[in-house]
């Protein structure tokens, strides 16, 4: 009985190596997770930016306003909770941004581990990008 229980807690023991490795290795090899976004004022002048991100499923996932000065960057990192909740919802989305109050740019995206969405402001205008690490 004894060399069962000792057996059993082994082969748990193992498994929970396993996971854990699974869990920690693409982390090793690729390093962190990105941030959420990343906005960038290249214009002279001042802007407001509003940032909406929701699920294809229309589940919203983040919702921000940015007062950016002139060449002002703006780093939004992934909370840990979002990042345990993007691969249940499926990475891909949809990012709204609004400039100035003007007409909103949508653009589908995808938020994986690794992926963060690149907005830029040129000319007055927003472009909607995105990096794969």
């Amino acid at each position: 009985m004894e060399h069962k229980n000792r057996d059993l807690y082994n082969a748990g023991l193992v498994i929970l190596i396993l996971i854990s490795l699974l869990t920690i290795m693409p982390f090793l090899f690729a390093g962190p997770p990105v941030s959420l976004y990343s906005i960038q004022n290249g214009d002279s002048i001042n802007h407001t930016i509003s940032i909406e991100i929701v699920s294809l499923n229309k589940i919203p996932i983040h919702k921000d306003e940015y007062h950016l000065a002139p060449m002002e960057n703006v780093v939004t990192d992934k909370s840990m909770l979002s990042l345990l909740y993007i691969p249940l919802i499926g990475d891909k989305c949809t990012i709204k941004t609004t400039l100035d109050s003007n007409s909103p740019e949508i653009r589908e995206v995808s938020l994986g581990i690794w992926e963060m969405p690149y907005i830029s402001i040129t000319n007055s205008t927003i472009y909607i990008d995105y990096m794969v690490v």
